[in-house]
C-alpha cells in the first residue's frame, strides 16, 4: 500500500508494484491506473488532513478578504498589492514570512491604507488565517495549496518564478477540480481575484 503525496506529476509512482495506492483526486487516480498496470487498486480518497483544517462557515458582510502569501516573486509584490487594492470592497492581508525588509517596505508603501492592508511576517497558524479569508493568492506550493483546499477556499495560483516547472502539476489540479485560477502578472492576479473570489 502507498500514499501518493503529489497531486499531479507522479514520478516514480507509475512503476511501483502495490496492492493499493491512495491518491488525492480522481484525475490522479485515472492517470495512475493508465500508467501502472502493476497496481491492484487506486483509490481517490483526497488528502489526509487534520480535523482543524475543516472548512469554516462562510463569512457575512459586504467586504471580501484576500490573503496574499508573497513568494519568490518578491519584486512584484508592491505592484500586486496595488492592483488588488483597486478591487472595490476588498481588504487585504499580506504575509511575507521571514522577509523583514519586505514587511517594512510594504508597510511603508501602504501606510495610508492601513484600514485595508495588513502586512504580517511569519505566521504560525496559517490554516486559521486561510479560513478567515475569502480567497488566497499564492504560488502553487504543494503544502500551502493543500491547506487552502482543505479550508474550502478558492485560490489564485501565481505561475512563473523560480522552480515553476516543478509546480505545473499543482496548477493543473487546481484548474481541473475548479477551485481556482492561474495568473502571472499583477494585473492578471487582480483580474482572476475578482472572478475567483465571487
Amino acid at each position: 500500500m502507498g500514499v501518493v503525496p503529489e497531486a499531479e506529476d507522479l514520478p516514480g509512482w507509475d512503476g511501483v508494484p502495490a496492492d493499493l495506492l491512495w491518491v488525492a483526486d480522481e484525475g490522479s487516480a485515472k492517470e495512475l491506473r493508465e500508467k501502472n498496470p502493476r497496481v491492484g487498486e487506486v483509490v481517490a480518497g483526497g488528502w489526509p488532513v487534520r480535523v482543524d483544517f475543516a472548512p469554516a462557515e462562510e463569512k457575512k458582510g459586504p467586504k471580501k478578504r484576500i490573503l496574499y502569501l508573497v513568494n519568490s516573486r518578491r519584486k512584484k509584490s508592491v505592484r500586486t498589492v496595488e492592483r488588488l487594492l483597486e478591487i472595490p470592497e476588498v481588504d487585504l492581508t499580506v504575509v511575507v514570512g521571514k522577509e523583514e525588509g519586505l514587511k517594512h517596505d510594504l508597510r511603508q508603501a501602504f501606510a495610508s491604507q492601513k484600514e485595508r492592508v495588513q502586512v504580517l511576517g511569519l505566521v504560525k497558524n496559517l490554516a486559521g488565517l486561510i479560513r478567515e479569508h475569502d480567497l488566497v493568492v499564492t504560488k502553487p506550493g504543494t503544502i500551502s495549496v493543500r491547506e487552502i483546499l482543505a479550508a474550502g477556499r478558492p485560490v489564485v495560483l501565481v505561475e512563473g518564478g523560480k522552480g515553476s516547472e516543478r509546480r505545473q502539476g499543482m496548477c493543473r489540479l487546481v484548474v481541473r477540480i475548479g477551485c481556482g485560477a492561474l495568473a502571472d502578472s499583477p494585473k492578471e492576479i487582480a483580474a482572476r481575484s475578482i472572478v475567483t473570489g465571487k
